[in-house]
């Protein structure tokens, strides 16, 4: 129990697998719906004799619509927000979700707004620790109990405790199923996208970014989709000259070499064995090949005298994205680079080789 409490949250390791996955937009505009959606559940209740009522009343509900819009602004922002904004988001979402039902006149209708709790709980338990689901417990028993006091006043004593256990239900059990699920998933869902040696994408993972990050890019002035496989050369002799250890630990090397020499936004997987693969937007074939030779030469100055024949394929992008089509013919492009590779191999290695995916050749420059 001691371990649960004091665990860290999921935030870092959650928000890195939704970035991989590219899935960080979608889901930051999910919750900023969702925040837009108590907002106008606000509004509505404005209109409605069970809502407030009062001038305060009234002034309070308009102060969570506009900390609610301004909540969903930011989440809408390009950048996804750092743990601690998150945590503010929790606390002040915590904050106007009671504020907007102490201020209802019906407390019956109070006592299912109190079930926003849960909402606000399933997003604790995904992303954030059980502290701050304690936190947020604390706070949704606390105004659930004085609407539950309010509805013993006007109605009854058992409709309020039947009414305050039904909420208070749902805003414990789902939030801690979640939390759950979490701890025992986590580590599991990022490193399925990862090789385990390298830290680099893995094979599955390339092909599933490729869709959801290379779709979302924007082509014009003849940008192209590149795709480069790096193949080291004579790698059978670092293992069997200094061992697998060593070879393990050059691999390795040479994966911080090639990501070091990539933009962020491109995809580096390892492959399998000594094969890497990197695939992103570059300007036009001409840089596509310059950037093959960055990578064969960043590999050549790694230790053990290791080298690498690097293949590069290219596919025009379609103005406005890299369009359907490119995205399905991942698998072509890397097959088109596997045969430039090899071309570069029977040529002694060291060396680069640039095909389109039409079949053009580029000559060596």
């Amino acid at each position: 129990m001691q371990s649960v409490w004091s665990g860290p949250d999921h935030y870092e390791w959650l928000s890195e697998y939704l970035a991989t996955r590219g899935r960080q937009r979608a889901t930051a505009r999910v919750i900023a719906v969702g925040v837009l959606f108590l907002a106008g559940i606000e509004v509505l209740m404005m209109f409605s004799p069970a809502g407030p009522t009062g001038a305060v009343q009234r002034g309070c509900a308009l102060t969570v619509v506009a900390v609610c819009v301004a909540i969903s602004l930011v989440w809408i922002r390009p950048r996804w927000p750092t743990r601690t904004a998150s945590t503010v988001f929790v606390l002040v979402s915590a904050a106007c979700i009671g504020v907007a039902c102490v201020v209802e006149a019906d407390p019956m209708s109070a006592i299912a707004a109190c079930g926003l709790y849960g909402v606000l709980g399933g997003y604790i338990g995904i992303f954030h620790s059980v502290r701050l689901l304690a936190v947020n417990l604390a706070v949704a028993f606390g105004v659930s109990a004085v609407v539950a006091f309010r509805i013993a006043e006007q109605i009854d004593a058992v409709t309020a405790v039947a009414k305050l256990l039904a909420v208070l239900g749902g805003i414990t059990v789902i939030p801690i199923l979640c939390q759950l699920l979490l701890e025992r998933l986590g580590p599991d869902a990022i490193n399925s996208d990862t090789d385990a040696l390298t830290g680099l994408l893995n094979r599955r993972a390339l092909h599933s970014r490729a869709a959801d990050v290379l779709d979302g890019s924007t082509g014009s002035n003849g940008a192209v989709l590149a795709v480069y496989l790096v193949d080291l050369d004579d790698f059978k002799r670092v293992n069997d000259t200094y061992g697998h250890a060593v070879g393990d630990a050059v691999l390795s090397t040479v994966a911080r070499a090639i990501q070091a020499k990539c933009d962020d936004s491109a995809l580096v997987a390892r492959f399998g064995g000594e094969e890497f693969v990197i695939a992103e937007v570059v300007a036009s074939d001409d840089a596509a090949m310059a950037g093959a030779r960055r990578l064969s030469a960043a590999v050549s100055q790694t230790p053990y005298g290791i080298t690498a024949s690097v293949g590069a394929a290219t596919v025009a992008l379609a103005r406005g994205g890299v369009g359907t089509p490119a995205a399905r013919r991942l698998g072509e492009l890397i097959a088109v680079a596997d045969r430039a590779m090899y071309e570069a191999k029977r040529s002694g290695g060291n060396g680069c080789r640039h095909h389109a995916l039409d079949g053009t050749r580029f000559p060596q420059r």
